[in-house]
């Protein structure tokens, strides 16, 4: 089901941990509703980025699949508010650039692992409906194992 023009429902709950494991994976109403906002959000994110494709990897998470991936309770995905995604045709710093110098109302960016072989991936979490856009951003890298995030003006 399509919930903007160019994100599906799938693409929004879709989990491999979650089909492993045998976790749902469903939202709740007041879940689904952030989500579709989120699609829209996503949208202008999109537009921002040249219409280029956007391949998100994680999208909603239900809190049992969020605790099974070791993720904080209060984690945006859990609400369905964050998306980790990559951009075709960019490499994450191109995008997250591009995102971070638009207008564009979000929550926090995150250029997460750029180090690692894949490049790494954004994070970009939106505010609820009706509450204000702090727009954060950061760049998570590992050292030693443990991720240190640097604030990016």
């Amino acid at each position: 089901m399509k919930i903007s023009n160019n994100f599906t429902l799938y693409e929004a709950t879709r989990s491999s941990t979650a089909a492993k494991h045998g976790i749902s994976n469903k939202p709740n109403d007041e879940a689904l509703i952030e989500i579709v906002h989120t699609a829209m959000s996503m949208q202008a994110v999109r537009s921002a980025l040249g219409d280029r494709v956007i391949s998100p990897s994680s999208w909603y998470r239900s809190l049992e699949l969020n605790r099974a991936i070791d993720s904080d309770d209060h984690s945006d995905h859990v609400q369905g508010k964050a998306v980790d995604f990559t951009v075709q045709g960019l490499t994450t710093r191109e995008a997250f650039n591009i995102i971070r110098n638009s207008g564009i109302a979000y929550k926090q960016l995150i250029l997460e692992f750029e180090e690692r072989d894949s490049g790494g991936w954004l994070h970009i979490s939106f505010p609820k409906i009706g509450q204000y856009s702090k727009r954060q951003n950061l760049i998570a890298t590992r050292v030693n194992d443990e991720t240190i995030y640097t604030e990016v003006k």
